[in-house]
C-alpha cells in the first residue's frame, strides 16, 4: 500500500511523539532555553514574554467541578491569582496590597486596605480576634484601646491610652501626663505576689484609699520628705507626725497643730481627747472662743472668751457647775456666780451666796452694798429694804453699828421686802445697821 504524502507526516509525528514521551518523563523540559534546570520539571526562560494563565470570571472560576489541589487560574474579576487548596480557592498576594519599602526589603507593606487576623471583616487598619503576643515592644504613637491589655513587660505611649477594661501591669507604670480612671467605681488595686493589699477607689463623689480587709495588719500612712506624718491603723487610730508608743487613740497629735475653722466648729471629739504636751497644749484663737459640751445633740456645758472676762456654766437651767478640789485659789479680782455656790456639807441643794447686803445710815440713806436694793426709812428707827431676790424663806443677819449703847436690832421679811427696827431702852432710836440677806 503506497502511502499519501500527507498521511506520511502524520504518522511521523505521531512516531515522533511516541519516542519523545519515554524521553520526556526522565528529563526536563526547557522551552526558550536549551538547558533546562535539572530541578524543574518545565523551564521557561525569555526576556520578551511571559506566561498567560487560564483567565476567567469569578463565576466561572466557582463552575470548575473537583478542581484538583494547586490548580491555579488568574480571576479578571478580582484581577488576583488564585488557588485552590483542596476545600476553598486562595487569593495569592497582589502587588496592589502588599509592596516593599525601597529602604527596607526585609518588610512589606500595605498602604490601601484593612487587615484581619481571625476575621473576614476587619473593621480596623489590623484587626485581631484572638490574643496578640509580642516578643519585644509595642509601640503606639495614638491610643491604645482594648477591653483587656496585659504586659509582663514595658508599654509606651507617647499620646493618650484608653483602656475600658482591667489593666494589669507586673512592672512600673509611668505617665508625664495625666493617669484618669473613668469609671463611678474605678479602683487602682495595689498587689504583693499577687495578693490584694492597698487600693484607691471612687465612690460616687468620694474617694476611698486605704486597705483591704485582709490585709488586717497594715496602715494608711501619708508620708512626706522621707518621714510617716499620718497614720491611720486598721482599728481607725490615727496620729499626725511620730508617734513613739505606736497609735493607741482614734486621734493623737504628736508636736505643734493648730486648727483653723472658718465658721462652723474647728474640733468636735465625741470620745477622749488628751493632750500630752508640756507648757502650752492648747490654744483657741478668734472672736470670743468657745469650748462647748455636748452630750449627744444636747449642750450641757461651756468654757467661753468674752472680751477680758472668762465664763463657766452650764446650759441646762437644771445643771450645776461643781469645783472638785480640796483647795480652789481664784485669783480674779472678780468671781462672777449666777446662780448657786453649794458646798457638800451642806448640801448641794443650799445655796452659799448671798442674794444681797449693804449698809444703812440711821436717816435711811444707803451707805454701800450690792445694787439690787433699795432702803427707805419709814419712821424713826424703822428701815424697809426691797430686793427682789428676798423670799419668805430668805435667812436675814441684821448688826447694829457701833454708836449709842444698849441698841437692839429686830427685822422680818416677806416677799421682796426686809424690814428692819432698832431699839434702845424699848424705844425706836435711829441707829445705822449692817445686813446680808441669803436665800438658800
Amino acid at each position: 500500500m503506497i502511502l499519501k504524502t500527507t498521511n506520511r507526516k502524520h504518522l511521523l509525528i505521531v512516531l515522533l511523539s511516541l519516542s519523545m514521551r519515554n524521553v520526556m518523563q526522565a528529563q526536563s523540559v526547557g522551552i526558550g532555553t536549551a538547558v533546562p534546570n535539572s530541578k524543574a520539571l518545565l523551564d521557561i526562560s525569555s526576556t520578551t514574554k511571559g506566561v498567560l494563565f487560564p483567565r476567567m470570571t469569578t463565576i466561572q472560576r466557582f463552575s470548575i467541578t473537583s478542581p484538583p489541589v494547586g490548580l491555579m487560574v488568574y480571576d479578571t474579576d478580582k484581577n488576583e491569582m488564585y488557588h485552590y487548596d483542596g476545600s476553598l480557592w486562595r487569593a495569592m498576594l497582589n502587588s496592589e496590597y502588599w509592596q516593599r519599602p525601597i529602604t527596607n526589603r526585609k518588610r512589606i507593606t500595605n498602604s490601601f486596605d484593612s487587615i484581619g487576623i481571625g476575621t473576614s471583616a476587619p473593621t480596623e487598619w489590623l484587626d485581631v480576634d484572638g490574643n496578640i503576643r509580642s516578643r519585644n515592644n509595642i509601640s503606639a504613637d495614638g491610643q491604645i484601646r482594648g477591653s483587656g491589655l496585659s504586659t509582663t513587660g514595658g508599654l509606651t505611649v507617647s499620646s493618650n491610652g484608653l483602656v475600658n477594661g482591667y489593666f494589669f501591669a507586673n512592672g512600673n507604670l509611668t505617665t508625664n501626663s495625666d493617669l484618669v480612671l473613668n469609671n463611678s467605681a474605678g479602683s487602682l488595686i495595689l498587689k504583693s505576689i499577687g495578693v490584694d493589699k492597698a487600693f484607691a477607689q471612687l465612690n460616687g463623689n468620694d474617694l476611698r484609699i486605704g486597705t483591704f480587709s485582709s490585709n488586717n495588719t497594715g496602715k494608711f500612712v501619708v508620708r512626706t520628705n522621707g518621714g510617716d506624718h499620718f497614720t491611720v491603723d486598721a482599728n481607725g487610730n490615727s496620729a499626725f507626725g511620730i508617734d513613739p508608743l505606736g497609735l493607741n487613740a482614734k486621734f493623737a497629735v504628736f508636736g505643734k497643730s493648730k486648727f483653723i475653722a472658718n465658721g462652723g466648729d474647728a474640733i468636735e471629739a465625741n470620745g477622749k481627747m488628751v493632750l500630752n504636751q508640756g507648757g502650752e497644749a492648747m490654744r483657741i484663737a478668734g472672736n470670743d472662743p468657745a469650748i462647748n459640751f455636748f452630750e449627744g445633740t444636747t449642750q450641757r456645758g461651756y468654757i467661753w472668751a468674752i472680751d477680758n472676762n472668762m465664763n463657766i456654766g452650764t446650759s441646762q437651767t437644771t445643771g450645776s457647775l461643781s469645783l472638785l478640789s480640796n483647795q480652789i485659789n481664784l485669783t480674779s479680782p472678780t468671781v462672777n456666780v449666777d446662780s448657786k455656790l453649794t458646798a457638800t456639807t451642806t448640801g448641794t441643794s443650799y445655796n452659799l451666796l448671798p442674794v444681797c447686803y449693804g449698809r444703812v445710815s440711821a436717816n435711811g440713806s444707803k451707805a454701800g452694798g450690792t445694787p439690787n436694793f433699795t432702803v427707805s426709812r419709814k419712821s424713826e428707827g424703822s428701815y424697809e429694804i426691797i430686793c427682789s431676790q428676798i423670799t419668805s424663806s430668805s435667812i436675814v443677819s441684821v448688826t447694829a453699828i457701833a454708836g449709842a449703847l444698849n441698841v437692839i436690832v429686830n427685822a422680818n421679811v416677806s416677799a421682796g421686802i426686809l424690814y428692819v427696827w432698832t431699839l434702845k431702852d424699848g424705844d425706836s432710836f435711829g441707829n445705822p445697821f449692817h445686813f446680808i440677806i441669803i436665800d438658800p
